[in-house]
């Protein structure tokens, strides 16, 4: 995928015409530098129904972040990154363990520079709305602690992007005391 052409990552409904399957994937599609396709690949067979996707350019390679979705209905923030030719296996941002039976519509946002990635993301696990971004030191391999963003309650909406020192501005919907307010934070890993 890297290199003079273009990638795409989408949310993909083609196998939720079968009955028995209701999964909506996530596919990933490479075309040249004249438009031609020149690949297409599942990234993962079972993600999160209408949750935005979102992608970054690290060093080696693009990677992207979703909501992952078990057969629990268990929806994490995953990441799959673009190494030697394929996507990786999706691994979790953090084990947040949000159980809940529809899609928040409520995705990541991922920002990269060279082998530093951050993610940020909502969770709502015990109803409990939580903003947090988590840092990568190795193209989002793995990553460190969750930090929380917010002060006593997020609807989410979250935005990221890194910043030459290696801190990064994160933005996200703020909800205390009835009201919603944009909120803004500078956070380190």
């Amino acid at each position: 995928m890297p290199g003079s052409g273009l990638g795409l990552v989408w949310l993909d409904a083609r196998q939720t015409d079968d009955p028995e399957n209701d999964n909506m994937s996530l596919r990933a599609a490479a075309f040249d530098a004249t438009g031609a396709q020149v690949s297409e690949s599942l990234v993962d067979e079972r993600v999160c129904d209408c949750c935005p996707t979102a992608t970054a350019m690290a060093a080696s390679g693009p990677i992207a972040a979703f909501r992952d979705r078990s057969r629990e209905e268990v929806r994490d923030i995953s990441v799959s990154r673009f190494v030697d030719g394929k996507w990786t296996p999706s691994t979790p941002v953090h084990d947040d363990g949000w159980k809940i039976e529809a899609c928040p519509v409520n995705g990541p946002a991922i920002s990269a520079r060279g082998r530093t990635v951050v993610v940020a993301w909502m969770t709502a696990r015990d109803d409990d709305g939580r903003a947090l971004a988590a840092f990568s030191n190795d193209e989002g391999a793995t990553f460190g602690t969750p930090i929380r963003l917010d002060d006593a309650g997020s609807l989410g909406r979250v935005g990221v992007i890194l910043l030459d020192d290696g801190s990064a501005i994160a933005s996200w919907i703020d909800f205390a005391n009835k009201h919603a307010q944009f909120q803004v934070r500078r956070v380190e890993a």
